[in-house]
């Protein structure tokens, strides 16, 4: 009787052990994760960010090409402002504040030549002779509170070449083609110096150039690095 009870547990061991050895088996056969399913957070966040950085070199070899063409060569007498499509000031640099130049003023005339569109604004300070350090502006200012009341207002404008900041943002630009991000951020933080300020598309390129020499490098976004990213 003994012997007939002990038949069914040792039975029902026996199914356990194969069914352990079965699973133990099916285990082994399994194969391991492959390379991709390996990675961790932050490789993948690389990943990503070299992907992007590709992406943003192919565009900055179109940026590169566009500078050249609008500015084929630095500008014998740079105001250091910058002009909207309808001739307003939208960024003055602390130079031209000096001179009497604001924020919103909108360009009539330059050495009493009178400019309608953007192209007469270049045309006329590129063909300066070098070593013009003046211009005879009209701007037309509008009253902060008047907005329909408008005056013409005369003034001695200060120029100077841009040869320094002409040759840091090329410098600058083909960096960011080759992905060098660092000399990007640099070549770019002193085109931003050199103009006293910044244009609105020199101070994107110098945040992304700082984003992706950070990110690319796995290294926390540093002090300087968060002001272009903030500033952009």
């Amino acid at each position: 009787m003994e012997e007939v009870m002990k038949s069914p547990r040792r039975r029902w061991n026996r199914v356990l052990i194969a069914a352990t050895i079965c699973s133990m088996g099916l285990a082994l056969s399994i194969p391991p994760p492959l390379a991709g399913q390996m990675m961790t957070q932050q490789q993948r966040e690389l990943q990503q960010a070299q992907e992007n950085a590709r992406g943003e070199q192919a565009m900055a070899a179109k940026r590169l090409e566009a500078f050249l063409r609008d500015e084929a060569m630095p500008h014998p007498c740079q105001l250091f402002v910058e002009w909207s499509p309808r001739l307003y000031a939208i960024a003055v640099g602390p130079a031209a504040e000096q001179t009497g130049l604001r924020r919103g003023d909108r360009i009539k005339t330059i050495n009493a030549e009178n400019v309608a569109t953007l192209d007469d604004v270049k045309r006329i300070l590129t063909s300066l002779p070098v070593g013009v350090t003046s211009v005879n502006l009209i701007v037309e200012r509008t009253a902060l509170m008047l907005e329909r009341e408008s005056r013409d207002v005369p003034l001695h404008a200060r120029c100077r070449s841009d040869r320094a900041r002409w040759e840091a943002k090329k410098k600058a630009l083909e960096a960011m083609k080759d992905g060098r991000w660092n000399d990007c951020f640099l070549g770019m933080r002193e085109v931003v110096q050199e103009w006293g300020g910044g244009l609105t598309g020199d101070i994107e390129v110098r945040g992304l150039c700082a984003y992706y020499d950070a990110r690319l490098k796995a290294q926390p976004i540093g002090p300087d690095d968060a002001q272009s990213l903030y500033e952009w």
